[in-house]
């Protein structure tokens, strides 16, 4: 009586061999998907934060404005002076500059006692407009 070995054929460790590589490749195009999600979620939330925090500074100082002097890319509003420059904005006082990362194509207008910071829309964005009152201008219109 012999005694016979079973053994793997050669397909069968192919079709293994094959299952592999199709379950790696998906497992490392999974793996970089998920990996660029975060990174682009961590980007969204430090533009979105930085957007938040320039428009609180330009609120707080057209809130206190006696006059707006707008142009389409810069604002003068007596010693503050702020700038847009491509994708760059920036607040200049006196000797001190501050400066923010923007969406391209963003302008200023003026519409009386209300600064229009107007957004273009984007791929990544929608677009709009962001108003500010200045409250001393609206108190000298209220008053006259």
């Amino acid at each position: 009586m012999t005694c016979r070995r079973r053994a793997f054929t050669i397909t069968e460790l192919l079709a293994v061999l094959i299952l592999l590589t199709v379950f790696s490749l998906i497992a490392g195009k999974l793996f970089h998907a998920t990996f660029t999600l975060a990174r682009t979620a961590s980007q969204t939330q430090d533009a979105i934060a930085t957007f938040d925090s320039a428009v609180a500074a330009i609120r707080a100082d057209v809130w206190s404005a006696r006059k707006l002097d707008v142009q389409p890319q810069s604002i003068n509003l007596g010693g503050t002076t702020w700038k847009i420059a491509g994708a760059d904005l920036s607040r200049t006082e006196g000797e001190r500059i501050r400066r923010w990362t923007v969406s391209p194509g963003m302008t200023f207008r003026s519409e009386g006692p209300v600064l229009v910071m107007i957004l273009p829309e984007s791929k990544t964005t929608h677009g709009g407009e962001v108003r500010m009152l200045s409250q001393v201008q609206l108190l000298a219109r209220l008053t006259q």
